[in-house]
């Protein structure tokens, strides 16, 4: 797991700072930190260290001059997971000096990868699994992609074709960024290290902060909320060539779902095995793995089958309170006695959430949809103080496996629109899957449910910047254009596109702050094809028991409190209170309202009066909040004169 940044220039250059990109991601990789200098046209290279570089690899300072103009430049920093010494040091070269590759993730099944490549004839210097994807590229091309099973984002120069090849895994959990500036191509695993680029333009891109505001929407697809500041999207590869110019290709394509594979005990038993075997290949390392632990069915499953799988100084971490709504210790504490695993418990609160707050957006970057993340960012905080570099984490099941409340709702109506009588007892059952039901039988109605959610917030957006983007409005109705009646489908489109890509930015984000690295069992590609192939009933049972093919697949393996519970709390925190407790701070960023960023877009005075006058939590002002400490954070001090546009002038003035 590391941090990656590069460049490559449309002219030659004798220096450049990529240093200062390299260090702003020095809390991906503190174990080690590289460069690669190459001068394409002669076809020579030029290594360098920099300050946390390994001592006895003995190469000159990045920060001494260029020997020769460089059209390619790579920096590294390393989280040492996987051959922990110099000879897994990157950029990392091939034998013959064609290829230079740097990366950020892990390949877990790197062992028989290179057990197969070996019989071929390659010819390893490490036990990283970095030269694995060397050269697996070397011999299938861009086809490696394929044969990989992990989570990565890494780039590749090709000398001989000089080609700058960069890939991202199939379902985004690493990421990576990239912009074009005076004719050159830049890329980093993080904003902030692009942000050190001289003349990298900082403007804010209004159509994601529209979405946000409006739909409490983050970006899914390319865009981010820096205009030019673009992000790979998952299951995607980027080509830049001698001509400068981007291609880009999405080589990984999501298979429809179906339910082609019907549900018995058989299924629960076969599901149980590709955990493990999920579980297991990511136990691959060098260094401690332990895991988050929520107190959930998820969660419990992973810690219990990594046990099971012969670890026995397992640790697990989790976030408790003392507000009993969201407190889940009766849970963690009935699996760490029954596993006999390490607990380690924090405690978020809230007066530590505003003092931290400023903090967590900076190193999210954008903005984000609740407070609930600084949990995991405490929890993460906490592994990193017990030197435990690798935890296993449960993302993606709730999305694979039907897992939220929601859900049941889409399972009802499927099952009454092709005649199921379970359907209706599921209906009669689930308060919730009325609303659901209603939107799929009388579509009208799902848009007339969520412009009654919308509305709340359209209140306080100004005119103008909601007649500017009023196109985006009836696109959102489009798309989300009424509840599905097919449950696979549902979970289909929020695993790849509504739901899951936000978690895993903030889970990237939050665990690498603290130079950590997730792995995500239920995110093996093997795994998530499979499941979305099973019928429905796996996931929602008739009695609208949430993933049922799990609860099944681990019994006699779980403690049946954990096994059979209905509730969903998660890393969840007691937000409206924290809200509440931070009433003060709320106020005073909202101070003068002409004087925020957010007065372009939303009627700040109306919004401070409403929260005077003593008006609860919602979700809309935290989105508005949250936006202006982003806008501070990356741009400066607020003031009208600070928008970069005549359209936020024309909004403000309005």
């Amino acid at each position: 797991m590391c941090g990656i940044v590069g460049a490559y220039f449309s002219h030659p250059r004798e220096s450049f700072p990529i240093l200062k990109m390299t260090s702003a991601l020095r809390h991906r990789g503190p174990d080690d930190e590289g460069y690669v200098l190459i001068d394409p046209v002669n076809g020579v290279y030029d290594q360098r260290r920099g300050p946390d570089t390994r001592q006895e690899l003995r190469l000159p300072s990045i920060e001494a001059s260029w020997t020769r103009p460089t059209q390619i430049v790579f920096g590294h920093r390393r989280l040492a997971v996987i051959d922990l010494s110099v000879n897994a040091h990157q950029p990392m070269p091939d034998r013959e000096g064609r290829f230079w590759i740097i990366g950020n993730g892990e390949i877990y099944n790197y062992i028989e990868l290179r057990k197969e490549l070996a019989s071929e004839g390659a010819v390893f210097c490490s036990g990283s699994d970095t030269e694995v994807i060397l050269e697996a590229y070397k011999k299938w091309g861009e086809d490696c992609l394929h044969h990989f099973n992990g989570m990565w984002a890494f780039a590749l120069w090709d000398s001989d074709h000089r080609t700058l090849f960069a890939a991202r895994d199939r379902f985004g959990v690493k990421p990576f960024y990239y912009a074009q500036s005076g004719g050159d191509f830049f890329f980093a695993s993080e904003i902030k290290a692009l942000l050190e680029v001289p003349g990298m333009s900082r403007k804010i891109e209004e159509e994601s902060v529209f979405d946000f505001l409006a739909f409490s929407q983050l970006p899914s697809g390319p865009n981010t909320f820096f205009e030019g500041i673009r992000a790979l999207e998952a299951g995607s590869s980027l080509t830049v060539g001698r001509d400068h110019e981007i291609r880009i290709k999405r080589w990984y394509h999501p298979k429809i779902p179906g339910d082609s594979i019907s549900y018995d005990l058989e299924q629960a038993e076969a599901f149980q095995n590709r955990l493990m075997d999920a579980v297991s290949i990511r136990m691959r390392s060098d260094v401690p793995v332990g895991s988050c632990l929520s107190g959930g069915l998820d969660s419990s499953s992973i810690v219990t089958l990594a046990m099971e799988n012969g670890r026995r100084d397992f640790e697990t971490f989790s976030a408790c309170y003392e507000d009993c709504r969201v407190d889940e210790r009766s849970y963690i504490q009935c699996l760490i006695e029954d596993r006999k695993c390490g607990s380690h418990l924090v405690f978020p609160g809230g007066a530590d959430f505003w003092k931290e707050w400023p903090e967590l957006v900076f190193h999210q970057e954008e903005p984000f949809g609740s407070s609930s993340i600084y949990a995991q960012w405490c929890v993460m905080r906490e592994a990193r103080r017990s030197k435990i570099p690798v935890l296993l984490d449960g993302q993606g099941a709730d999305e694979l496996l039907g897992g939220y409340l929601r859900y049941r709702g889409n399972r009802a109506a499927e099952m009454l629109l092709k005649q199921e009588t379970g359907g209706a007892a599921l209906m009669f059952k689930n308060p919730l899957a009325w609303g659901i039901l209603a939107t799929v039988f009388v579509p009208p109605l799902y848009e007339i449910i969520t412009n009654f959610g919308i509305m709340k917030s359209q209140k306080y957006l100004r005119y103008k910047f909601l007649e500017r983007y009023a196109s985006r409005w009836y696109e959102y109705i489009r798309v989300r254009g009424g509840a599905q009646s097919d449950l696979n489908q549902a979970l289909h489109g929020d695993f790849f596109k509504y739901s899951l890509p936000a978690l895993l930015r903030y889970e990237d984000k939050n665990s690498m702050r603290f130079s950590i690295e997730t792995r995500l069992p239920f995110l093996d590609y093997r795994l998530v094809e499979w499941a979305f192939e099973l019928q429905s009933a796996a996931k929602i049972a008739c009695d609208g028991s949430t993933k049922r093919i799990l609860r099944d697949g681990m019994q006699g393996l779980l403690p049946e409190k954990i096994r059979l519970r209905q509730d969903k709390i998660g890393f969840g925190t007691p937000e409206a209170e924290w809200l509440n407790q931070g009433r003060a701070t709320i106020l005073d960023l909202l101070r003068d309202g002409q004087q925020t960023f957010v007065a372009a877009w939303v009627d700040v005075k109306r919004l401070r009066q409403a929260i005077e006058r003593g008006a609860g939590w919602d979700r809309f002002l935290w989105r508005v909040i949250n936006l202006e400490m982003w806008c501070q954070t990356f741009f400066g001090e607020p003031s009208p004169d600070r928008h970069e546009n005549s359209y936020h002038q024309s909004i403000l003035s309005s």
